[in-house]
């Protein structure tokens, strides 16, 4: 694999460019060497706090590159403001590290909600599946819920729809089976598949074929005529899917239970309208 060297570079090129504007050899050579240093100092002590509040799940690992940016862009706003950080005036001083503070925080904060925001579409399933297995486990405590994730569950994904598709699959689940519910996500090729799987009486075959409609109950497989719900759960699911490019049907065999299977593209098509018609059973 080639090497690009280009990056190592900078530095050096920086370095010769900045000595006119120096002139003195010994002062480039001690403002060179403090600069390097800075950066070093920068550099630990975002690694030091990214690793801390990584592991205390508080900051992502990946941002961390933002406190060093954001370290940067005060220095920069502060050498701007050399006159004010070298007055006498504790006023001046103050205001500098303000104004560079300020600068800092409009420039930082947008990239670093716009990274979040990737960070949470390409973790959504995953994290998805355990947030739901948890909230889920307190509220059924008589229930076994299974949770199995393998392979690269990564995908460019509106997070804030797609957490829609998994609660809705196993409270569906949960409340028209029998037994224990298990959620499988595997990668799957260019995409994702995800299974939620229940035993219990299968779905009816007139039932299959309206059971992603809106407004349509299932009948209660398991005999709980206390049963509540809009018929909404499988629609929106459905509806999720199909606008992200992707499919999801339902096969309800009597020895082998009820299984909803979910199959999403990594890369869904960048088209205004992507529903799919409703699936055959």
């Amino acid at each position: 694999m080639k090497k690009d060297y280009l990056p190592l570079l900078l530095i050096p090129v920086l370095a010769a460019v900045a000595f006119p504007l120096v002139g003195s050899w010994t002062s480039w050579v001690t403002l060179s060497v403090a600069g390097l240093a800075m950066g070093l100092m920068i550099f630990v002590m975002a690694s030091g706090l990214t690793l801390t509040f990584g592991l205390m799940d508080v900051l992502n690992f990946g941002h961390g590159a933002f406190i060093a940016v954001g370290a940067f862009v005060a220095a920069s706003v502060m050498l701007a403001l050399g006159a004010w950080m070298g007055a006498d005036s504790l006023a001046l001083n103050l205001a500098a590290i303000g104004v560079a503070s300020v600068d800092e925080l409009f420039r930082d904060i947008p990239a670093g909600v716009r990274f979040d925001r990737e960070l949470d579409e390409i973790r959504t399933i995953s994290r998805s599946g355990k947030q739901v297995i948890a909230e889920l486990e307190v509220i059924h405590p008589d229930r076994q819920l299974l949770l199995e994730s393998t392979g690269d569950l990564s995908g460019e994904w509106d997070s804030d729809r797609l957490t829609q598709v998994i609660p809705n699959l196993v409270a569906n689940a949960l409340q028209h089976g029998e037994g224990a519910v298990s959620v499988v996500a595997q990668e799957h090729g260019d995409g994702v598949i995800l299974q939620t799987h229940n035993q219990g009486a299968p779905i009816p075959g007139a039932a299959l074929k309206s059971i992603f409609e809106p407004m349509v109950r299932l009948p209660e497989q398991n005999g709980d005529k206390n049963a509540t719900g809009l018929g909404l759960g499988l629609y929106i699911a459905h509806e999720v899917v199909a606008a992200h490019g992707g499919t999801i049907r339902v096969t309800s065999i009597e020895k082998e239970g009820t299984t909803f299977t979910v199959q999403l593209p990594r890369h869904p098509p960048r088209k205004t309208d992507r529903r799919q018609p409703h699936p055959p059973p």
